[in-house]
């Protein structure tokens, strides 16, 4: 289920997908954690990575890029589609699970973000391990794509 982005709670775990500027095959997505600030936090007045509206700090992990997917009978989204179960937001395929193993070790839930649209992909309740690996229950888990399951 999609929500907003002012919906997504911090501190948080996030994967934020964006295009590249000049080319219409690849976006790119950030793995990052947001962290919230407080009002007398001087990192608002000059730390790069702030969005001072939100007052939240964004420290990058790492990035992907990743070839667009694109449907013939629809048009171009961005990394959202849709299916039986609704809209989801496509997951870049290494670092989602790097998420969801960092979400279950700092206790943090973590989510997937396209311009206005955020979705939730685990949360620390929902971590399972299996075998020294951590996923969560709610992820529908491909070669490409992972998407929480209605």
């Amino acid at each position: 289920m999609l929500i907003n982005i002012s919906e997504m709670p911090v501190p948080r775990l996030e994967l934020c997908w964006s295009d590249r500027p000049n080319n219409d095959l690849e976006r790119i997505c950030w793995y990052k954690m947001v962290l919230p600030l407080r009002d007398i936090d001087k990192r608002l007045d000059y730390h790069e990575g702030v969005n001072k509206e939100t007052k939240t700090l964004h420290i990058p992990i790492c990035h992907t890029t990743d070839r667009i997917r694109l449907h013939v009978e629809e048009a171009y989204r961005g990394p959202i589609f849709s299916d039986e179960n609704g809209e989801y937001i496509d997951l870049p395929y290494s670092d989602k699970m790097h998420a969801v193993w960092d979400a279950d070790v700092l206790n943090l839930p973590v989510y997937v973000s396209y311009k206005e649209h955020a979705q939730l992909v685990a949360s620390p309740g929902q971590i399972i391990h299996n075998r020294n690996i951590a996923i969560s229950e709610n992820m529908g888990i491909t070669m490409s794509v992972c998407r929480q399951r209605q």
